[in-house]
């Protein structure tokens, strides 16, 4: 007989618990004032994409919904985790296996890669700052689309919006780029434009003493 988080006919376990707590966190999001707090916001957005790694979802649509923000994007693809068959754990009871036969082998998980993170360069900064405002032009458009404009924002620019940068870029541009007065970081990832901001200065050779140090895991 089946049960919430585990059931006893030989199928991996269901990931009921995880989706429940998306919702959760979809349906304080979608409820947050106009005015919410950004920085807050921002966390729970971070948090809903942090509990949906693991969903059985295109992960790609959901990183592009999460950082446009789209919250029926987002709520459509729960619902399309929630009816995907869960894929066995990896070495668990749940792994099939023909009678007779040992359980195959687990592999070594990959070695981390250590890659030095190069300061970029003036031109390439312009490049991601110009992808970054494009995607908040975006983003805009796409929030005014769904919301309408709101009276209380007529007479002055007052939707202030803050977005996950392209994923294209290092995150040493954004900081960078952060650094030099053009984005601020709002908290979860999420970065706004600075309005009226300098322009970007000229090359500078690189900081050796400075931590450029970065690791990443092969998936």
């Amino acid at each position: 007989m089946n049960n919430r988080i585990g059931i006893t006919d030989g199928n991996p376990p269901k990931m009921t618990p995880m989706l429940d707590q998306a919702r959760t966190l979809l349906n304080q999001i979608a409820a947050a004032a106009p005015d919410a707090d950004q920085k807050h916001l921002g966390n729970q957005w971070k948090a809903l994409h942090t509990s949906l790694r693991r969903a059985q979802c295109d992960q790609m649509r959901l990183a592009r919904a999460i950082a446009e923000r789209n919250v029926q994007g987002v709520r459509d693809l729960i619902e399309i985790a929630a009816k995907a068959p869960p894929p066995a754990p990896r070495g668990s009871a749940y792994a099939p296996s023909v009678p007779g036969e040992a359980a195959p082998a687990r592999s070594a998980p990959p070695p981390l890669i250590t890659v030095r993170a190069e300061k970029p360069t003036s031109q390439q900064l312009k490049t991601a700052l110009a992808a970054f405002k494009k995607r908040l032009k975006l983003t805009k458009l796409d929030q005014e689309s769904r919301l309408g404009r709101s009276p209380l924002t007529s007479g002055k620019d007052s939707g202030t919006i803050a977005i996950l940068p392209p994923s294209l870029y290092p995150k040493n541009y954004w900081e960078e780029l952060e650094k030099q007065g053009q984005i601020k970081n709002t908290g979860g990832g999420f970065y706004e434009l600075v309005a009226k901001a300098k322009p970007i200065k000229g090359d500078t050779p690189a900081d050796d003493t400075a931590p450029t140090e970065e690791h990443a895991a092969t998936e």
